[in-house]
């Protein structure tokens, strides 16, 4: 199954956006020199484009419902949690300035209409799409009893294992017991739009897919996370399939915006994957 979306075709290495042009496949020997053609112009446009000049795109006064907005979410636990090992604040980003993108890729499809109904400076739309709630995890899966182990899957890229738990449970019965269990925690990761700032660079985190829709339908403000790093790893950046450190620190960075021009960008095919973790518990005896 396929999905619809945007590549920086231009920033890529030839061999990866011959391989993006063609569905995600190996070119045949026949339609390399179509797509190297057009990987070609791509790259020549990104290469005579301005040299970047870094500004930070946070409103320093955003408007006072917005602020009212941010410090009731700031002080919610699960916020807390999740970005405790940060230099972290919420606040109001303006899309218009130029930021700069890792993510070589965006899903595209129904992004428009996951913002249908959000409005310009429509804080409550924005702060419930942009920061929202937890929600219900929702995944397939189950117990497999002969192979001692639990598997469960999703649609949902960021599915992962979040942590290791060790819980007492009070066992039902006419005398009152206690077990322990050992087990893994489940999520499906922070879902809100992140912004990160190293070496005076802003880049997008976390939400292209949102942001995206939102450009898309002319909202230049958004509300998101905003962290400070301390060194290049905690950007997120430098993972594979990711744009490095030469590029997004080179004279003519990948930017976010750039994936809403076909000057700069391409509308691919995008392989849609079904993330899985599996469990299982294994005994063994060894001599001592």
């Amino acid at each position: 199954m396929n999905r619809k979306g945007r590549a920086l075709i231009g920033y890529m290495a030839r061999d990866q956006a011959l391989q993006v042009l063609n569905g995600g496949a190996q070119p045949t020997n026949g339609a390399i020199s179509g797509l190297q053609e057009k990987w070609a112009g791509y790259h020549a446009r990104v290469e005579t484009r301005s040299v970047f000049e870094a500004k930070s795109p946070v409103i320093k006064s955003p408007a006072l419902a917005a602020q009212r907005h941010l410090k009731a979410i700031a002080a919610r636990p699960e916020i807390q949690l999740a970005f405790a090992p940060h230099s972290w604040q919420l606040g109001i980003v303006d899309l218009s300035v130029p930021i700069l993108t890792y993510q070589s890729i965006v899903q595209i499809e129904d992004a428009v209409e996951r913002v249908a109904g959000v409005g310009r400076n429509d804080w409550d739309a924005l702060m419930e799409l942009c920061l929202p709630a937890p929600k219900e995890m929702q995944f397939e899966g189950g117990y497999e009893p002969a192979q001692n182990a639990f598997t469960i899957s999703s649609m949902n890229p960021n599915l992962r294992v979040m942590s290791f738990e060790v819980v007492d449970v009070q066992v039902p019965g006419p005398i009152p017991a206690q077990k322990k269990v050992f087990g893994f925690t489940f999520g499906l990761g922070s879902s809100y739009v992140q912004f990160v700032e190293y070496q005076n660079r802003w880049m997008v985190r976390d939400g292209h897919h949102r942001l995206y829709g939102l450009m898309k339908a002319g909202i230049q403000t958004v509300p998101a996370v905003l962290i400070r790093a301390k060194n290049f790893e905690e950007t997120g950046a430098g993972r594979p399939g990711f744009f490095g450190h030469e590029q997004l620190f080179g004279p003519r960075p990948p930017q976010i915006r750039d994936f809403m021009t076909d000057d700069l960008s391409a509308e691919v095919d995008v392989r849609a994957v079904r993330k899985i973790v599996r469990l299982r518990a294994e005994e063994f005896a060894i001599p001592v």
